[in-house]
């Protein structure tokens, strides 16, 4: 669909703004993967990223992980989507 990660990076930016996050990068069988976070639920997501900065635990984990879903992006624009 898309090919490289600048294309990619720029439709998800464009279309979702900032509740597109890039948490980080890592190589991935050889392969350069960049990680973003699409916050879906803002008021949760960064109420449970506070408490897991605080305290390295969230209240409610469930409804945390229901609030982002996570995209990574490869160097040549495939994707991969988690829940």
């Amino acid at each position: 669909m898309f090919k490289s990660h600048d294309e990619a990076r720029e439709w998800f930016k464009k279309r979702y703004g900032q509740a597109f996050q890039m948490v980080e990068s890592e190589n991935v069988d050889g392969r350069k993967c960049f990680i973003y976070y699409l916050v879906l639920d803002k008021d949760t997501f960064w109420k449970g990223q506070k408490e897991l900065a605080d305290g390295g635990t969230t209240s409610n984990a469930l409804k945390y992980l229901g609030s982002f879903q996570a995209i990574h992006i490869f160097e040549d624009g495939s994707i991969f989507i988690t829940q």
